[in-house]
């Protein structure tokens, strides 16, 4: 008896149950935010390459998130977060505060898809690559 052919059936089958759990599974580097308040995620950029956690992760209640920009040279526009799909609502206040600094206040309220937002930010006057990360309100 060929083991291969079971072996194909068996990764397959794993697949399927996989997808049928639904929810979202992130991958790629975190950021856990904890206790009532702010949630600081420092933003560093290399040859306009923008690196932030894949993914925060937002327990205990409603945040503010704060993004700080740490690399001299590079700031926000004014649309330096952009939400891309909120499906429970619960981010408002969208604001620069200054060329290095944006934030936003998350109510926090589980959902069943993460939140998806943009990072934008300028070297100078160019714009660099968009960097497209995720919220995951636990609650």
């Amino acid at each position: 008896m060929n083991a291969k052919p079971m072996l194909v059936a068996a990764a397959s089958a794993l697949v399927v149950a996989g997808c049928a759990t639904g929810g979202f599974h992130p991958t790629g580097m975190h950021q856990i935010c904890r206790g009532h308040g702010l949630c600081e995620i420092p933003v560093t950029v290399n040859a306009c390459g923008i690196a932030v956690p894949d993914t925060i992760d937002l327990y205990d209640g409603a945040k503010e998130i704060h993004w700080d920009i740490q690399t001299p040279g590079y700031s926000f526009p004014e649309n330096g977060i952009v939400i891309k799909e909120d499906p429970g609502g619960s981010v408002s206040q969208l604001q620069r505060l200054s060329a290095t600094k944006f934030k936003l206040h998350d109510d926090n309220v589980p959902q069943p898809k993460p939140i998806s937002y943009g990072i934008n930010v300028l070297n100078g006057s160019m714009a660099c690559p968009q960097r497209d990360p995720w919220i995951v309100n636990h609650g």
